[in-house]
């Protein structure tokens, strides 16, 4: 079965419009190379997948990035001052030592990461969708700019 992550090139990232090529240029100045046959291949095999998520995944993620936005901000806060100063205060203040200690336990990298691979698979199916358009490259490039001059959609 394939799945937004096994569809996801390990080096992809959704600000870069089209698979790289060796020379430089995108697949779809290669219309008889490898490359785009293996893509195509690939799209062909991904049109037959079912939905990758469901709304009620969706909202367990967003229940969850709600119920983490107190610890991510404590960890982060950890980092506007010197360390030299955060060390200095858990050394000397155990009421201030131990919420450190609990935002350090709380953090759950797993999470995260599982986040990160659905975001980079999302990005892969979209980026697949898009290729099966002769505009691609004007309608990224319209998205860019809107994005851009906008903030996200």
């Amino acid at each position: 079965m394939i799945t937004p992550f096994t569809a996801t090139p390990a080096d992809s990232h959704h600000k870069q419009d089209h698979p790289p090529q060796a020379d430089g240029t995108s697949l779809q100045d290669h219309d008889s190379d490898h490359g785009l046959s293996t893509l195509r291949k690939l799209i062909a095999r991904m049109k037959h997948q079912e939905a990758a998520m469901t709304c009620a995944d969706i909202d367990t993620i967003e229940t969850w990035w709600i119920s983490t936005q107190m610890t991510r901000r404590c960890a982060l806060v950890m980092l506007i001052r010197p360390f030299a100063a955060l060390c200095e205060d858990v050394k000397n203040d155990r009421d201030f030592a131990l919420p450190v200690a609990e935002t350090y336990h709380a953090i759950d990298f797993g999470q995260y990461e599982e986040l990160l691979n659905r975001l980079k698979g999302a990005t892969a199916w979209m980026m697949a969708a898009l290729a099966a358009r002769k505009d691609m490259q004007e309608v990224l490039d319209e998205a860019r700019a809107s994005v851009n001059q906008d903030g996200a959609p």
